[in-house]
């Protein structure tokens, strides 16, 4: 098994171990194990303690919305592009490809505005090259690829799939940076890139250290923009914000220890750049 094959292996299984809601399932599980014992019946309680400060800390507080947040408004929501660009590049993501495979209809996820997004501007946009980004990212159960779903969704919502280059063999945003700029060779022409606004400051990290010039196009969005962030109390709360933020930081703390972006917190050009994006 070569490096980025390890690599690829060894980020999907801390992306698992460390989600939130199974740290969460396992310190219950081990805190009630030790109470069982007449020995760590002590140590059983003081761990089911911890797990229970943390669950109210990041489910029922706004940590991870707050996280979140932070990550959303790196970049800020663009309509469009008043001149022209070279291509349009949309990240995978969207879809679901083993309920696609078994039911033979199209699923999508929650990411969609990512697909709908491509589609808006690559009409808006004629001269701009397509580009779909991504092969497949599951451990197991790869076929179809994240690529063939995506062509038979924008095919059959009237787009000419003809028109789009299909990357179809990288297992995450890194690979998939380096395999699309090997095989088109941009230059320093800018790219639109489409991604969701949460994982837009990774994705514009790596690609830039692939060698592209994009313009950030963030989507589908889960905070509103800015502060403060309107809370309430709510029970059982949610991990789901916490989850988001955990893996999109952990990912940029990973890829910059690495030196696969060049900073811990990639955000937009300096003002006075001939493809400056200005943050919220």
């Amino acid at each position: 098994m070569d490096v980025s094959s390890l690599t690829f292996v060894l980020t999907r299984i801390l992306a698992f171990a460390l989600n939130p809601v199974s740290l969460f399932i396992a310190g219950l599980l081990l805190s009630l194990l030790l109470m069982l014992s007449r020995h760590w019946a002590g140590k059983g309680r003081v761990l089911l303690g911890f797990v229970l400060l943390n669950y109210i800390v990041f489910a029922i507080f706004p940590v991870g919305v707050w996280a979140v947040n932070k990550l959303e408004d790196r970049f800020s929501t663009v309509r469009d592009y008043p001149g022209s660009v070279a291509g349009i590049l949309v990240l995978a993501g969207s879809v679901n490809t083993v309920m696609t495979r078994e039911r033979d209809q199209v699923a999508v996820g929650g990411n969609i505005e990512r697909l709908t997004e491509f589609m808006r501007l690559a009409r808006a946009h004629p001269e701009a090259k397509l580009v779909y980004v991504g092969g497949q990212g599951r451990l197991f159960d790869r076929k179809p690829s994240e690529a063939e779903v995506a062509e038979r969704f924008l095919r059959e919502t009237g787009l000419d799939t003809t028109k789009v280059w299909f990357e179809d063999r990288s297992r995450n945003t890194e690979e998939g940076a380096l395999m699309s700029y090997r095989q088109l060779q941009p230059g320093d022409q800018p790219w639109v890139l489409i991604t969701s606004a949460r994982h837009m400051p990774r994705a514009v990290g790596l690609f830039r250290k692939a060698g592209w010039t994009v313009l950030a196009h963030p989507t589908d969005y889960l905070t509103l923009p800015g502060e403060p962030q309107t809370w309430a109390p709510t029970w059982p709360g949610g991990l789901g914000f916490a989850n988001e933020a955990l893996y999109e930081w952990a990912g940029l703390a990973f890829s910059w220890l690495r030196g696969k972006i060049d900073e811990p917190f990639p955000g937009p050009f300096p003002a006075g750049d001939a493809v400056a994006q200005v943050s919220n």
